[in-house]
């Protein structure tokens, strides 16, 4: 009787050893490269992402102990180029009131 030749399983086994090579070498290609997950360093940042930066991380400790104020925070923060969130608009002033009564003044209301 003669041999048909290989048979499936003998391919079948030869795509998944030449897939587990292939896997392997794509895996030492990015963890050379330094774009593996399991390799990422503190600096490592996506896109969508600022940058890590350690004197801005050590600043926001030192205002979350509060060592610094809000205004420090953010006049260092600035001269460090972090990206400042806009300014909250400014509350409107309160109508004069009348002496003593707490109520508005009705001479200071224009009309």
């Amino acid at each position: 009787m003669r041999h048909p030749g290989p048979n499936v399983l003998a391919w079948v086994f030869l795509i998944v050893v030449v897939a587990v090579i292939a896997a392997a070498v794509v895996l030492l290609v990015r963890a050379a490269t330094g774009q593996s997950p399991w390799h990422q360093s503190p600096w490592h940042h996506h896109p969508h992402q600022p940058p890590f930066d350690p004197a801005l991380g050590e600043l926001r400790t030192r205002y979350a102990r509060g060592e610094i104020d809000r205004d420090e925070y953010f006049r260092r923060a600035a001269d460090l180029g972090a990206v400042m969130p806009p300014a909250a608009p400014a509350a409107p002033a309160a109508p004069p009131t009348s002496p003593g009564s707490g109520l508005p003044d009705p001479a200071a209301t224009p009309h």
